[in-house]
Protein backbone atom coordinates (compact mmCIF):
# COMPACT_ATOMS: atom_id res chain seq x y z
CA UNK A 1 0.00 0.00 0.00
CA UNK A 2 1.57 3.20 -1.23
CA UNK A 3 0.86 7.08 0.16
CA UNK A 4 2.11 9.75 -1.98
CA UNK A 5 2.24 13.07 0.29
CA UNK A 6 3.33 16.52 -0.39
CA UNK A 7 2.19 18.59 2.41
CA UNK A 8 3.95 17.24 4.92
CA UNK A 9 8.13 17.94 5.06
CA UNK A 10 9.69 14.70 6.96
CA UNK A 11 12.88 16.80 6.97
CA UNK A 12 11.55 19.77 8.90
CA UNK A 13 13.95 20.99 12.05
CA UNK A 14 12.60 19.29 14.85
CA UNK A 15 9.98 17.02 13.08
CA UNK A 16 11.69 14.10 12.04
CA UNK A 17 12.12 12.51 15.22
CA UNK A 18 9.05 12.53 16.04
CA UNK A 19 7.42 11.48 12.63
CA UNK A 20 10.16 8.54 13.02
CA UNK A 21 8.70 7.64 16.22
CA UNK A 22 4.92 7.65 14.79
CA UNK A 23 5.84 5.83 11.90
CA UNK A 24 7.93 2.50 14.07
CA UNK A 25 4.39 1.13 15.69
CA UNK A 26 2.87 1.09 12.17
CA UNK A 27 5.59 -0.29 10.27
CA UNK A 28 4.97 2.82 8.27
CA UNK A 29 8.63 3.32 5.66
CA UNK A 30 9.39 6.42 3.55
CA UNK A 31 10.60 5.44 0.24
CA UNK A 32 11.98 8.72 -1.82
CA UNK A 33 8.71 10.69 -0.70
CA UNK A 34 5.88 7.62 -0.34
CA UNK A 35 4.91 6.05 2.41
CA UNK A 36 4.63 2.91 2.16
CA UNK A 37 3.25 -0.17 4.33
CA UNK A 38 4.01 -4.41 3.74
CA UNK A 39 0.67 -6.21 3.80
CA UNK A 40 1.19 -9.32 5.71
CA UNK A 41 -0.42 -12.72 4.31
CA UNK A 42 -3.26 -10.42 2.94
CA UNK A 43 -4.54 -9.15 5.66
CA UNK A 44 -5.44 -6.29 3.53
CA UNK A 45 -8.06 -4.63 6.33
CA UNK A 46 -5.13 -4.70 9.22
CA UNK A 47 -2.89 -2.72 7.09
CA UNK A 48 -5.03 -0.27 5.82
CA UNK A 49 -6.25 0.87 9.15
CA UNK A 50 -2.48 0.36 10.87
CA UNK A 51 -1.54 2.82 7.89
CA UNK A 52 -4.19 5.36 8.52
CA UNK A 53 -3.37 5.27 12.17
CA UNK A 54 0.09 6.49 11.40
CA UNK A 55 -1.04 8.83 8.71
CA UNK A 56 -2.85 10.47 10.90
CA UNK A 57 -0.35 10.63 13.94
CA UNK A 58 2.23 12.11 11.41
CA UNK A 59 -0.47 14.99 10.36
CA UNK A 60 -1.07 15.45 14.28
CA UNK A 61 2.50 16.19 14.44
CA UNK A 62 2.52 18.74 11.56
CA UNK A 63 -0.57 20.66 12.95
CA UNK A 64 1.00 20.30 16.68
CA UNK A 65 4.07 21.90 15.06
CA UNK A 66 1.98 25.01 13.81
CA UNK A 67 0.36 25.28 16.69
CA UNK A 68 3.47 25.58 18.80
CA UNK A 69 4.52 28.36 15.59
CA UNK A 70 1.49 30.43 17.12
CA UNK A 71 2.73 29.82 20.37
CA UNK A 72 6.05 31.31 20.00
CA UNK A 73 4.92 34.25 17.93
CA UNK A 74 2.82 35.35 21.14
CA UNK A 75 5.57 34.81 23.42
CA UNK A 76 7.66 37.16 21.04
CA UNK A 77 4.87 39.57 20.37
CA UNK A 78 4.81 39.56 24.36
CA UNK A 79 8.23 40.19 24.96
CA UNK A 80 8.42 42.74 22.29
CA UNK A 81 5.27 44.84 24.00
CA UNK A 82 7.13 44.07 27.30
CA UNK A 83 10.20 46.29 26.94
CA UNK A 84 8.48 49.38 25.75
CA UNK A 85 8.04 50.70 29.48
CA UNK A 86 8.12 49.84 33.24
CA UNK A 87 5.77 46.68 34.06
CA UNK A 88 3.37 48.60 35.98
CA UNK A 89 2.94 50.38 32.94
CA UNK A 90 2.04 47.85 30.40
CA UNK A 91 -1.42 46.00 30.43
CA UNK A 92 -2.07 42.76 28.71
CA UNK A 93 -5.48 41.54 28.09
CA UNK A 94 -6.64 45.70 29.18
CA UNK A 95 -10.41 46.79 29.33
CA UNK A 96 -11.46 50.28 29.72
CA UNK A 97 -13.44 49.98 33.23
CA UNK A 98 -15.25 53.06 32.42
CA UNK A 99 -15.67 52.65 29.20
CA UNK A 100 -15.77 48.91 28.50
CA UNK A 101 -17.28 47.83 32.01
CA UNK A 102 -18.60 44.05 30.29
CA UNK A 103 -15.30 43.88 28.78
CA UNK A 104 -16.70 43.40 25.50
CA UNK A 105 -14.24 45.18 23.62
CA UNK A 106 -10.54 43.96 25.03
CA UNK A 107 -7.33 45.10 23.65
CA UNK A 108 -4.20 42.68 23.39
CA UNK A 109 -2.13 45.24 25.30
CA UNK A 110 -2.20 49.01 26.68
CA UNK A 111 0.57 50.35 27.26
CA UNK A 112 0.75 53.60 29.40
CA UNK A 113 3.51 56.15 27.62
CA UNK A 114 2.99 59.82 27.30
CA UNK A 115 -0.45 61.49 27.62
CA UNK A 116 -1.73 59.01 25.22
CA UNK A 117 -2.01 55.64 25.64
CA UNK A 118 -1.29 53.16 23.44
CA UNK A 119 -3.54 49.87 22.60
CA UNK A 120 -1.40 47.04 20.74
CA UNK A 121 -2.59 44.18 19.58
CA UNK A 122 -1.19 40.67 18.07
CA UNK A 123 -2.65 39.30 14.91
CA UNK A 124 -2.23 35.86 13.89
CA UNK A 125 -5.46 35.16 11.85
CA UNK A 126 -8.43 36.77 10.13
CA UNK A 127 -10.61 36.14 13.45
CA UNK A 128 -8.09 38.43 15.73
CA UNK A 129 -7.86 40.98 12.89
CA UNK A 130 -11.76 41.32 12.99
CA UNK A 131 -11.67 41.35 16.69
CA UNK A 132 -9.28 44.14 16.69
CA UNK A 133 -10.69 46.03 13.94
CA UNK A 134 -13.96 46.30 16.25
CA UNK A 135 -12.25 46.95 19.58
CA UNK A 136 -10.40 49.89 18.08
CA UNK A 137 -13.96 51.22 16.16
CA UNK A 138 -15.63 51.24 19.77
CA UNK A 139 -12.88 53.39 21.49
CA UNK A 140 -12.82 55.97 18.83
CA UNK A 141 -16.41 55.68 18.45
CA UNK A 142 -16.37 56.69 21.98
CA UNK A 143 -14.12 59.53 21.82
CA UNK A 144 -11.59 57.84 23.56
CA UNK A 145 -7.99 59.19 22.41
CA UNK A 146 -5.52 56.36 21.71
CA UNK A 147 -2.23 55.33 19.05
CA UNK A 148 -3.02 52.25 18.06
CA UNK A 149 -0.39 49.63 16.52
CA UNK A 150 -1.27 46.14 15.32
CA UNK A 151 2.01 43.47 15.24
CA UNK A 152 0.93 40.62 12.60
CA UNK A 153 2.82 36.49 13.00
CA UNK A 154 2.28 37.23 9.05
CA UNK A 155 0.55 40.08 7.04
CA UNK A 156 0.30 37.80 4.55
CA UNK A 157 -1.83 34.93 5.88
CA UNK A 158 -4.66 37.77 6.42
CA UNK A 159 -7.57 38.77 3.99
CA UNK A 160 -6.70 41.27 2.04
CA UNK A 161 -10.37 43.06 2.91
CA UNK A 162 -10.36 42.22 6.62
CA UNK A 163 -6.96 44.04 6.43
CA UNK A 164 -8.19 46.92 4.61
CA UNK A 165 -10.84 47.73 7.41
CA UNK A 166 -8.21 47.38 10.16
CA UNK A 167 -5.82 50.10 8.50
CA UNK A 168 -8.94 52.21 8.09
CA UNK A 169 -8.86 52.54 11.88
CA UNK A 170 -5.46 51.27 13.02
CA UNK A 171 -2.52 53.92 13.28
CA UNK A 172 0.49 51.75 12.82
CA UNK A 173 0.38 47.69 10.96
CA UNK A 174 3.56 45.94 11.14
CA UNK A 175 3.88 42.67 9.01
CA UNK A 176 5.69 40.41 11.59
CA UNK A 177 7.33 40.74 14.81
CA UNK A 178 10.77 41.34 13.16
CA UNK A 179 9.67 44.26 11.52
CA UNK A 180 8.49 44.93 14.85
CA UNK A 181 11.74 44.44 16.61
CA UNK A 182 12.83 46.90 14.15
CA UNK A 183 10.64 49.73 14.37
CA UNK A 184 8.50 49.71 17.28
CA UNK A 185 10.42 51.50 19.77
CA UNK A 186 11.07 54.26 17.77
CA UNK A 187 7.33 54.40 16.44
CA UNK A 188 6.35 54.45 20.71
CA UNK A 189 9.07 57.05 21.40
CA UNK A 190 8.02 59.31 18.71
CA UNK A 191 4.22 59.27 19.45
CA UNK A 192 4.71 59.52 23.10
CA UNK A 193 7.26 62.59 22.74
CA UNK A 194 10.57 60.73 23.59
CA UNK A 195 12.13 60.61 21.01
CA UNK A 196 15.57 62.01 20.79
CA UNK A 197 15.63 62.80 16.96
Amino acid sequence: MVLSYEKINLEAEGRASLIEKAKVPHDIEDRDGELIIQVQEDRFGDALFSFIQGIVRISDITYTRTERVRSLFFEEWRELVSKLAPKEQVHFNYNDPDLDPKKEYPIDCMVERGMIPFFIFGIANDEQCLAATVSLMKYESLGKKFHSIAIFEDLEEIKPRNYAMLSNTCEKQLATVQAGRERLEKYVDRHSGLATS
